[in-house]
């Protein structure tokens, strides 16, 4: 799952309190990309495996 790379305390409130917790810890992370100029734990592996159907950030 994609959230298993976010700590388990964020990961358990983006299930209780967004509709779409992979999409909100996925626009977390692009964000943290921008803010810290492209120093980041969002890797290549792991975007290779965003699930097919996901909507457009």
């Amino acid at each position: 799952m994609l959230l298993d790379d976010a700590s388990a305390g964020f990961r358990s409130w983006l299930i209780a309190k967004t509709p779409a917790p992979v999409r909100a810890w996925l626009e977390h992370e692009l964000t943290d990309i921008i803010l810290n100029q492209g120093r980041s734990g969002l890797t290549r592996e792991l975007l290779k495996r965003l699930p097919e159907g996901l909507p457009a950030l």
